[in-house]
């Protein structure tokens, strides 16, 4: 909405106030000026607000220049709110205020050379006058048949079907018109027109999100994975099934105990046959510890190479071997340290 002096205008579309743009005020001739965002096919509606009625006050409403309606507001303690909807065709019928497309339309320009596009409120201070005695015909609003000339508008106000309404009081006194107050003026078009000519701002660009993408293996510095779960996961499986298969030749020594027990087999037979399920359960134990060995020096190894793919170019043979000091000596220190410091030979 737009306020000056205590009196406050918009217009509405499905109950939403349009927002104004540009707007001004000429202090000579007493008019605010400013611009609005329409859309063809919306119903539309004109209201003010005046904040102290203490004053006789007569509102007339123009739409493209054309009278659309009058309203007397005797003064009163508090606010008063006088709107316009519709514009009345009969004294009990009335039609919608529509923004439409005009099909006449060559071109488009930044001000209006006629009062089409134009919405407009006149706000007066009246003294009332003598009471009424004889009958008053109400105004009727008569809509154009068709459009003089070819205006230079993008969009224009038309109405739409008439629909039954109650009838208006008609006015019970004489008025005289004391001063124009303010005129509020909406010069309405397409927000599409408003951005093109910087009345309305801009949209905001759209926003494009960024997808990271692995750069090329020339310049992309690759993640170290450490795949000691996977080595742990490994060890575990081949415990689990040299375990397995100690639990197995038990299973079957003790079996086969029973039976030389039943059988009569003699004791040195299954004494032998014990020794040879212990000799394997030793094998297994040191194959197993083999292994694990194995995986210990390997984690050392991928330790290492991981250090040397993300530092190497700022280590120095000095600082490798201060590195290999750190850790527990290894089988592997010897083979480091010699590449790290070949012989003279």
């Amino acid at each position: 909405m737009v306020r000056h002096g205590g009196i406050t205008a918009s217009v509405v579309v499905d109950g939403i106030e349009l927002p104004e743009y540009a707007v001004d005020y000429d202090s000579q001739k007493n008019v605010l000026l400013c611009w609005i965002p329409s859309e063809a096919g919306k119903k539309f509606g004109i209201r003010l607000h005046i904040d102290r009625a203490d004053y006789h006050s007569r509102t007339t409403f123009y739409a493209d220049g054309m009278w659309l309606d009058s309203t007397i507001v005797w003064k009163h303690p508090g606010s008063s709110l006088v709107s316009c909807n519709s514009a009345r065709t009969s004294v009990n019928t009335a039609s919608s205020l529509l923004f439409s497309r005009n099909v006449a339309a060559e071109n488009v320009v930044a001000q209006p050379s006629s009062q089409k596009g134009c919405i407009r409120i006149a706000h007066w201070s009246v003294k009332r006058l003598e009471r009424l005695t004889e009958h008053q015909e109400p105004s009727i609003f008569e809509p154009p048949r068709a459009p003089s000339r070819v205006e230079d508008v993008p969009h224009i106000t038309l109405f739409g079907k008439e629909q039954i309404c109650p009838p208006r009081p008609l006015a019970s006194h004489n008025i005289e018109d004391i001063e124009r107050l303010i005129s509020f003026v909406f010069l309405y078009r397409p927000m599409e027109y408003l951005q093109a000519v910087g009345i309305a701002p801009s949209p905001p660009p759209p926003v494009e999100e960024v997808v990271e993408t692995a750069e090329d293996e020339d310049g992309s510095d690759d993640e170290y994975v450490d795949d000691g779960d996977a080595v742990d996961e490994e060890s575990a499986e081949y415990t689990d099934s040299v375990e397995g298969d100690k639990l197995s030749r038990r299973s079957k020594s003790s079996k086969k105990r029973k039976a030389s027990s039943e059988d009569g087999t003699s004791e040195s037979e299954t004494d032998s046959d014990s020794e040879a399920v212990d000799t394997a359960d030793e094998d297994d134990m040191a194959e197993m510890q083999r292994l694990k060995r194995k995986i210990k020096i390997q984690e050392m190894k991928v330790g290492r190479v991981s250090i040397m793919d993300r530092f190497a170019p700022n280590i120095s043979n000095i600082e490798l071997v201060f590195l290999h000091l750190l850790r527990p000596p290894t089988l592997v220190d010897s083979h480091l340290l010699f590449c790290a410091f070949p012989s003279s030979s």
